[in-house]
């Protein structure tokens, strides 16, 4: 959970505003999909103001037409009421909206739409060839949305995409691409999500793993560096910096990092054998 200094209160309900709004937006127009959305860091007044305004107004209608249409008073509060758990009040995770949330709340919206028909309508040709028109519309737009969920790389590329400024999208992407081989894409996404986020320590300690593995020995020390000043605990990137330095042939620098990635985390099975190889060999010097 993110704590109330990270995300103010006011900052959250400027959120559950706008997000009940977009969620619906979404379901008549569901462009710019991804599996994770940055939060704002602010919103717009215009944005706020035009959803409370909307959510005031149908929730008002909704109460007001509670006998007349009693199915929309039970569709929209369905919709209000299964969201809220997941609406971003107390936000979890780093999306502050995600597209899986809509499945159950989105049947509120489903029954307004069916309920508004009339009851006794006469199914014309111009009907049913607008209806058939929009399965189709969307069983392509399906179709198009799944190629996304093909693998790793095209998932989080969508997102990095769609989403523009997401550290984590990049980091994610970038952290696929790392396990597939494919270094200097990597390695691009890793410094993107370093852009984004100054500090962001996981992206830093990638981003210096990658350029180690192209053998960019002095690029990947300065950016493990980096990464240690973000979080000094790290020991990964003290090890990472002992590795680069030990490729350099500064084997007492080296050293001295593998010992101190062993200070900030004693079973570092990779610091303790490179240790020793530098131990070794200076022991064959001798």
């Amino acid at each position: 959970m993110a704590p109330l200094s990270s995300l103010t209160l006011a900052l959250r309900l400027e959120n559950v505003a706008i997000s009940y709004v977009k969620y619906v937006i979404k379901l008549f127009y569901p462009a710019g999909l991804a599996l994770m959305y940055r939060h704002p860091v602010s919103y717009p007044a215009w944005q706020i103001v035009g959803a409370v305004t909307v959510l005031l107004a149908v929730s008002i209608f909704a109460l007001a037409h509670m006998r007349r249409r009693p199915w929309f008073f039970t569709g929209w509060f369905w919709y209000i009421l299964t969201l809220l758990p997941t609406i971003g009040l107390v936000k979890v995770g780093i999306s502050y909206m995600a597209d899986r949330y809509t499945y159950m709340p989105f049947v509120g919206l489903f029954i307004i739409l069916a309920m508004s028909l009339p009851e006794r309508s006469k199914l014309t040709y111009a009907a049913a060839s607008s209806a058939t028109a929009l399965i189709i519309i969307c069983v392509t737009l399906t179709n198009n949305q799944l190629k996304y969920w093909r693998n790793g790389v095209t998932l989080f590329s969508r997102a990095a995409a769609v989403t523009k400024d997401s550290y984590f999208a990049y980091y994610s992407l970038g952290y696929t691409l790392n396990k597939e081989g494919r270094y200097a894409e990597a390695e691009m996404a890793f410094n993107e999500a370093a852009k984004i986020k100054p500090y962001y320590a996981e992206a830093l300690l990638y981003l210096g793993l990658t350029r180690l593995k192209q053998d960019k020995l002095n690029e990947s020390l300065e950016v493990f560096k980096e990464a240690i000043q973000a979080r000094p605990s790290m020991a990964e990137a003290y090890n990472g910096a002992g590795v680069a330095l030990m490729s350099l042939g500064r084997l007492d620098e080296a050293a001295a990092y593998f010992k101190r990635a062993l200070a900030a985390d004693s079973g570092d099975e990779a610091a303790i054998l490179n240790l020793k190889l530098i131990t070794s060999n200076k022991h064959m010097e001798d």
